[in-house]
């Protein structure tokens, strides 16, 4: 029999009808600065809605090994909500070497992956929750609110966001 169906032992995997892996992760904590970088950028589209898709990788520190989703809406039909997810690609393009910008076009799947991918930076995480409809139950998760130079070290905990330091405030609008 192959290996491919053993375990990391090597032993057979015990085949039955249910699975269940449990990943409750808690939120990262608001305010949390992460030496970060992006491993995928690309378009993506729901329900008409029109947006860019980054997976950051937290890689080093408490949270090394998370991974963060983000929606950055540059094509929101919000003007305010627009600008700042402009805004917000515009500081994660210049801490990667801003070659997007500097292009002056639209940037497509490859570009992003090309320019914006394994380069690290700090970004600031919050805190999210909102109750399903149905279940009531309440989930929790975290969002992205600010990008920042890597400036070759680890971040500090619960360090002030420096004030030249790109923030975007969704608290009245979530960007996700």
């Amino acid at each position: 029999m192959s290996g491919f169906w053993n375990t990391s032992e090597n032993k057979p995997v015990q085949a039955s009808n249910d699975f269940e892996v449990t990943t409750a992760l808690e939120p990262i904590p608001s305010n949390e600065l992460l030496r970060s970088i992006i491993t995928e950028a690309k378009w993506a589209e729901y329900q008409g809605d029109e947006y860019i898709n980054a997976r950051w990788d937290v890689i080093e520190g408490e949270y090394k090994g998370r991974v963060l989703f983000q929606k950055i809406r540059v094509k929101d039909a919000s003007d305010k909500k627009r600008d700042k997810a402009i805004q917000m690609l515009a500081a994660i393009d210049a801490n990667a070497g801003g070659k997007l910008m500097s292009s002056g076009k639209e940037p497509t799947d490859v570009a992003m992956m090309q320019h914006l991918c394994n380069k690290p930076m700090v970004i600031r995480v919050r805190i999210w929750s909102m109750e399903d409809e149905v279940t009531k139950e309440v989930r929790t998760g975290n969002w992205i609110d600010g990008v920042f130079s890597a400036s070759g070290s680890a971040p500090v905990k619960k360090k002030a966001a420096p004030a030249s330091a790109l923030s975007t405030d969704f608290d009245d609008d979530i960007g996700f």
